[in-house]
């Protein structure tokens, strides 16, 4: 079982074996949550434990791009978003790739909407597998979707709608 460090739970198909000889051996045993941690032992011949030395798990590859702060649900035409976008580059079990420090993340207008998203920049480079965006805009009055992409693979995400409401009127026609 895991020991007294970390919060995940201890993988493998035989969690249990039977002693050959005096030696029980483990085959097979994985855990998931990129931390350190240490493995418990314990036996049924008595009440002798140990435990093992810690053991770093680190994240596995890169898969996906999870959205961790969603834009704003609502904004103005031209406009920032009030709240902008934070995208990690996880491994399948939602380890954030935190040596990632060298590839980008591109933000554009997703499957919804008409035109291009405005704000500079539109691609962040990682700082510990998260990318944080800033002065995302939008300049129709509509809505739209984000789609976020990524040079550290071939996995993309995409954001909730954004409802663009035009801006204050500044002109007749």
């Amino acid at each position: 079982a895991r020991g007294s460090q970390g919060t995940g739970a201890l993988q493998g198909s035989n969690l249990t074996v039977m002693f050959a000889g005096g030696v029980a051996t483990f085959s097979g045993l994985s855990y998931n949550v990129a931390e350190t941690m240490n493995i418990a032992f314990s036996t049924s011949a008595g009440a002798f434990t140990t435990t093992s030395n810690s053991v770093v798990v680190s994240p596995a590859t890169a898969s996906q791009l999870v959205v961790t702060q969603q834009p704003s649900a609502t904004a103005t035409a031209g406009l920032a978003f009030a709240t902008q976008p934070v995208v990690k580059e996880e491994d399948s079990f939602g380890n954030v790739i935190t040596s990632d420090s060298t590839h980008t993340v591109t933000a554009a207008r997703g499957s919804l909407g008409t035109a291009a998203l405005q704000g500079a920049p539109l691609t962040v480079t990682l700082a510990g597998g998260v990318a944080t965006f800033s002065g995302l805009s939008y300049n129709v009055a509509e809505t739209i979707n984000l789609g976020f992409a990524t040079n550290a693979g071939a996995f993309t995400a995409v954001s909730n709608n954004i409802a663009v409401s035009p801006a204050a009127p500044s002109q007749l026609v």
